[in-house]
């Protein structure tokens, strides 16, 4: 009954029923579309197998059938059942080159389907999970909003007016000041303008609206419209610390902690819009960053009753442009990941068949690192890969993974230099370009591998070796990609270039493995160079990883960061 309600009451009603619309919008849609997305790949590559079995078994019956045929006409007398054994011979003879065909292709599809079970339950597994966290965390988030209200109805120096006690009925109408609150007992400790105090239950309670008058100011409490009362937090770093401390254009999962909050981080706003929180403690919070601009976000991080506690730093996270295969070799299939954030460049690189042929390349130059005082005059490169899916190693074969860097014959300009070294976050890079193999080798055509490549730094192979300029600079140690590149490993690739060396160092899962180094080619390769991947051999499916830099560059320790 509405009659029966007021003002204070009515509110939280209301806030609740939009917050349990909100719930069940939740309910009707929440990222299902990405589940079924990927339940429709998944089916949609069992309806193409089960396609190729019905051609193969097509293929086999009328190959039986002319067989039936043949044998039923090998012991015909007459002239016409000569011509008609010749001519269903003839037939038999297509329909046994047509089955033995299908029957090859199914065997290399079915081979194909079933070393593709990785990904599939990757995939399903992934955007299930996914959606149902992410679903969680909206609810959570909006719950709290809810939860705020009503702690933000009673909060220490609200005005109140006492209603229907029953065992001290001549305080009812007085007014009074939110002093504190016994969570044990949930009651209220009421300043009366007399200096008195008493406990009251909060169904006894009514918010006064308008203004605290200050003759009811608690001596403990100071006016709201008291400046005393709003701490803005403004500090130089550590106040606010977000791990990792560099991410992608697109979003990317964090970590924040705030040391100069009166009470747990409620809420992350980066650029002006919120981030969607995954998991609270008292001690931080991990977020998923919301899309935006590259270069330093400004972030407001925020604790219950946030108008009063607020921290903020235009310097404790920045993200980096999104990076995405711009060119590949004919034996390459290129997508994205089933839960890809919306414009998302292509970033997963699959062979399609065989070992060979395999070279991918970044759509544009790696930006330079900022400086190092490890390796001062250098400019520093950087990317990262993990791997999706690889064989078990193959007795004999020397064809596995290599990573490195490659530089085009002519510098890719569409208005700003592709050569230029510019510096991350936030410098320009060039604008997206068209590729073709003539980008790279003079020949206009790509090698088999990347130990071929006449501009490239690469480390990889079997044993592993490293290339520079298609040129063999002997064997490395430490890192061998034919048994250690296996599905979910992470190999980083970091190149430091001096006009005397260049020096490349690959990392697993944030271990430095192995480095090689050499002087530069004589003609010299100007400008900044592009990642290389050669998904050869064992590997057969690798994703860019994005937003990432080595871990020195970090403002404080990463798990997934590389490291020395």
């Amino acid at each position: 009954d509405l009659a029966t309600m007021d003002e204070a009451v009515l509110a939280l009603v209301e806030a609740c029923a939009g917050h349990f619309e909100f719930y069940d919008d939740l309910l009707r849609g929440v990222q299902l579309h990405e589940v079924a997305g990927a339940c429709d790949r998944i089916l949609e590559e069992c309806r193409s197998m089960v396609e190729e079995v019905q051609k193969s078994d097509e293929a086999q019956a009328q190959r039986q059938h002319y067989e039936e045929k043949v044998s039923g006409l090998s012991n015909g007398q007459t002239l016409v059942d000569g011509q008609r054994l010749a001519r269903n011979t003839d037939k038999l003879s297509r329909a046994r080159t047509l089955a033995d065909s299908q029957q090859d292709a199914l065997e290399e599809r079915l081979h194909s389907f079933v070393s593709r079970r990785f990904v599939y339950v990757r995939m399903s597994v992934r955007v299930i999970l996914h959606a149902y966290l992410r679903f969680m965390a909206h609810f959570g988030r909006t719950a709290g909003v809810t939860v705020d209200i009503f702690d933000e109805e009673l909060k220490q120096g609200v005005a109140v007016e006492i209603v229907g006690l029953l065992g001290a009925p001549h305080l009812n109408g007085a007014t009074g000041v939110v002093e504190d609150v016994d969570e044990k007992t949930g009651r209220y400790t009421i300043l009366f303008p007399d200096g008195t105090r008493k406990a009251i239950l909060a169904e006894n309670l009514y918010p006064m609206p308008g203004p605290l008058p200050l003759e009811h100011s608690s001596p403990s409490a100071p006016p709201l419209d008291d400046p005393s009362r709003l701490l803005v937090v403004d500090e130089p770093e550590p106040s606010i610390t977000v791990t990792p401390a560099v991410g992608s254009c697109h979003g990317t999962e964090v970590e924040v902690r705030c040391d100069g909050l009166d009470g747990p981080i409620s809420e992350v706003i980066a650029a002006g819009r919120r981030a969607e929180i995954l998991e609270a403690s008292p001690e931080f919070v991990r977020v998923q960053m919301p899309p935006g601009e590259t270069g330093p976000i400004a972030l407001e991080v925020r604790a219950k009753g946030w108008k009063k506690r607020v921290a903020q730093s235009a310097t404790a996270y920045s993200q980096l442009e999104s990076i995405g295969i711009g060119f590949c070799a004919r034996n390459i299939d290129l997508s994205t990941m089933p839960d890809a954030p919306q414009g998302q460049q292509l970033d997963v690189a699959t062979r399609r068949e065989g070992l060979l042929n395999g070279l991918v390349f970044t759509e544009r130059p790696r930006p330079a690192l900022p400086s190092d005082a490890r390796s001062p005059g250098a400019n520093q490169y950087f990317f990262e890969v993990e791997i999706l899916e690889a064989a078990a190693r193959r007795s004999g074969t020397a064809q596995t993974l290599a990573i490195g860097f490659a530089w085009p014959l002519v510098l890719m300009t569409t208005g700003s230099s592709a050569g230029s070294d510019s510096s991350i976050p936030g410098d320009p890079v060039p604008e997206k370009s068209t590729m073709t193999a003539s980008t790279w080798e003079p020949s206009g055509r790509l090698p088999d591998t990347a130990a071929g490549l006449t501009r490239a730094f690469t480390i990889g192979g079997d044993l592993p070796k490293a290339h520079l300029g298609g040129r063999c600079l002997g064997k490395v140690e430490g890192w061998r990609p034919i048994r250690d590149a296996v599905p979910g490993v992470t190999v980083s690739a970091l190149l430091e270039s001096t006009p005397h060396c260049l020096r490349l160092t690959i990392f697993q899962d944030g271990q430095r493995r192995c480095t090689a180094a050499a002087e530069p080619p004589p003609d010299g390769w100007s400008g900044a160079p592009h990642g290389v991947v050669d998904v050869c051999g064992s590997v057969s499916c690798v994703r860019l990883k994005q937003g990432r830099l080595p871990a020195y560059l970090y403002s404080r320790g990463d798990k997934d960061a590389v490291t020395e």
